[in-house]
């Protein structure tokens, strides 16, 4: 494939928000070759092109690309247009598409092209088309195009239309360009011209996109790091880093280098590595290493966690994780036997955490078990819930036939927290019906509280009509959560909701969390309301809570209420320290 078409593609990926950087090289479609499951069907008609001619025709195709001895008629034209707006699902070939119509057209043709593309209907098709005939006709006449791109009404095609016209008038006069941006005011859209203008540049002479990029504020390092040095890596490892060392951002800077070693590491892994750990420490050499033997995973994870194995300190353990992620992606069962003959530790759990998520992605039952299986804490508890969390997104239904089957305690609630709390977020009613279907006990009724505290945060007033319907441990789950989270938003309303409720457990542990919530600004009434709780050890410690917020407001007041309180001498000198 030829330059044109190479930086065609470029300049319509970036348009696109698809350039991930680094030098773009695409070969040519064999002939007759068709990518499985995909089609290469036309989904747009360009106005005034002949319809009775098969899309892409070989014969019209050739002979409008291959026209040189003159104008192109806007039948041409069309054809090539046609040819470019069949790929709708095949980057590649939409990329080779749109290198052949910029090919054909001179500067008459761009005229005619855009003249047709602004008939299509909607936005996506105009944004590739308008990207690669800009960069054509700013090749040809770069101030005419940037006239005609800031023409252009609609925001998001004036913005590609211009950055595509910075990279084609790049190619032949990249100082130009440049005076042009510097000119402009600064903000959002200066700096997508700086961007595209480097990322052009760089594609051919990355050093001086980075001599250029030295230059402008600092902010612009970190936005077009990413389109110089990694393609300046594969040609040149070595200036590419003493062009990364002259970055003035510490942040760029490491980011670059950190993107030099994973290049390298794309044909030699093993020397990348060892050039990355003659990085110093200031220039994220243990971010570098850790990169490149992720990268060195995606071909050989065995060779790459050995590699690690005989590393320290976090480098190792940011490492071992990063490879046994990647690992787990291309055989689970490998990745797996080599995390399980670690010894225990953060480092065995850390890796059997990695394969957890991932593994948990295909299969989130194994997912599970694995996490179940580390040790007991935090960090098992929370890899559980992430996984449960995903499950219920995924498949609601076979997580929770799943957990049905399971007796450990942890997995049940997590299960049920995820799956009841995901549905309340849409439809809080019929996750309470789903919920009200689990087996009866701690889990539920846990998974029950979370759905109601999320529920009172957006309709107190429906949430606690439920709430007050329910009976025995799941009242006393329900209830208090209710409370805290209507008090929070409307405590008048929902004192009239606690006085509705039946004396009990249930509703002492609700009176609590209101009295609890309100007490930072309210404590008198607070300490009121902590009063009336019949159960005399909760009364007691709930009391302590608001009288001690109540003294901090108004220690006379306090104190005279406390005299008369009745609760011990002990606990009344105590909060009157």
């Amino acid at each position: 494939m030829n330059r044109v078409t190479a930086v065609v593609l470029a300049v319509a990926m970036f348009a696109a928000g698809a350039l991930v950087g680094g030098l773009i090289s695409v070969e040519s479609e064999p002939a007759g070759k068709q990518v499985p499951g995909r089609s290469d069907a036309s989904t747009t008609t360009v106005p005034g092109a002949p319809t009775a001619r098969a899309l892409g025709s070989s014969v019209d195709l050739a002979v409008a690309a291959s026209r040189t001895g003159g104008p192109l008629a806007d039948d041409e034209v069309a054809t090539l247009l046609r040819d470019a707006l069949g790929h709708t699902t095949n980057w590649r070939k939409r990329s080779l598409a749109l290198g052949r119509l910029t090919e054909a057209l001179d500067a008459d043709g761009v005229r005619k092209a855009l003249a047709q593309i602004d008939n299509l209907p909607g936005t996506q098709d105009k944004q590739s088309l308008y990207g690669a005939v800009f960069f054509k006709w700013a090749s040809l006449e770069p101030q005419a195009a940037m006239a005609a791109a800031e023409a252009l009404q609609n925001p998001a095609l004036r913005r590609d239309a211009m950055n595509s016209t910075i990279s084609g008038w790049a190619e032949v006069d990249a100082s130009a360009a440049a005076q042009w941006i510097a000119g402009q005011p600064a903000g959002a859209a200066q700096n997508q011209a700086w961007q595209a203008l480097i990322a052009s540049l760089a594609q051919t002479d990355p050093r001086r996109a980075a001599e250029m990029l030295q230059g402008l504020p600092v902010r612009m390092e970190g936005l077009t790091t990413w389109s110089i040095f990694g393609g300046w890596a594969r040609i040149d490892p070595e200036a590419a880093a003493a062009g990364a060392r002259g970055l003035k951002s510490s942040s760029a800077r490491k980011a670059a280098l950190q993107m030099i070693a994973s290049t390298m590491a794309d044909t030699d892994p093993a020397a990348a590595v060892a050039w990355a750990q003659g990085l110093e420490s200031s220039e994220g050499r243990d971010n570098a290493v850790s990169a490149v033997l992720q990268r060195w995973a995606q071909s050989e994870p065995a060779a790459s966690a050995r590699f690690a194995g005989d590393l320290t300190g976090q480098v190792r353990e940011q490492s071992l994780s990063n490879i046994i992620s990647t690992w787990a992606n291309q055989d689970a069962d490998a990745a797996l036997a080599w995390a399980e003959q670690l010894p225990d530790g953060k480092e065995r759990s850390n890796a059997i955490r990695s394969m957890a998520y991932n593994i948990s992605n295909q299969d989130p039952q194994r997912g599970f078990a694995l996490a179940e299986a580390m040790p007991d804490g935090d960090e098992r508890k929370n890899t559980m819930r992430s996984i449960a969390s995903n499950w219920a997104r995924s498949d609601a239904e076979g997580a929770l036939a799943w957990a049905k089957e399971q007796s450990e305690s942890a997995t049940l609630e997590v299960i049920y927290e995820a799956v009841v709390g995901n549905l309340g977020r849409e439809n809080p009613t019929e996750a309470v019906a789903l919920a009200q279907t689990l087996p009866a006990g701690a889990s539920r009724d846990k998974a029950l509280a979370n759905l109601a505290g999320q529920w009172a945060s957006n309709d107190p007033a429906t949430s606690a009509a439920w709430a007050k319907t329910l009976t025995g441990t799941a009242a006393a789950a329900v209830q208090p959560r209710v409370a805290s989270q209507w008090a929070g938003k409307d405590a008048p309303a929902a004192a009239i909701w606690l006085r509705t409720l039946p004396a009990g457990g249930a509703r002492d542990q609700a009176v609590q969390s209101f009295a609890n919530q309100i007490a930072r600004n309210e404590p008198e009434t607070a300490t009121a309301w902590a009063a009336s709780i019949a159960d005399e050890k909760l009364r007691a410690s709930t009391l302590e809570n608001t009288a001690r917020r109540w003294v901090k407001q108004d220690r006379p007041a306090a104190s005279a209420w406390l005299a008369s309180s009745g609760l011990p001498p002990e606990t009344q000198e105590r909060l009157l320290r």
